[in-house]
C-alpha cells in the first residue's frame, strides 16, 4: 500500500507478491521500487501506475534484502 505522507490516506496498492514483503529499495526519483519477498521473488514496481514491471523468481529462499539496481539510473 502507498499512503500520503501527511494524511495517511491510501494513494495506491501494488499487488502481486504471495508472501510477506521483507525488503524495499526506492529509486532516487521515488517513482520505482524493488521489493523482496518471502515468496522468493523480487519485483520492480512503477509507483505511478501501481503495477509490477518485472519479476525475478530464481531465488531459492526468502529475499530479505534488495538494494539499488540498474533500473534506478
Amino acid at each position: 500500500h502507498r499512503t500520503h505522507r501527511r494524511s495517511g490516506s491510501l494513494i495506491g496498492r501494488c499487488a502481486g507478491h504471495t508472501g510477506w514483503v521483507l525488503s524495499v529499495a526506492a529509486s532516487h526519483d521515488g517513482n520505482t521500487i524493488a521489493t523482496g519477498s518471502a515468496d522468493r521473488t523480487v519485483r520492480v514496481w512503477d509507483l505511478r501506475m501501481h503495477q509490477s514491471l518485472h519479476t525475478f523468481g530464481v531465488h531459492t529462499d526468502q529475499v530479505r534484502c534488495v538494494e539499488g539496481c540498474a533500473c534506478y539510473r
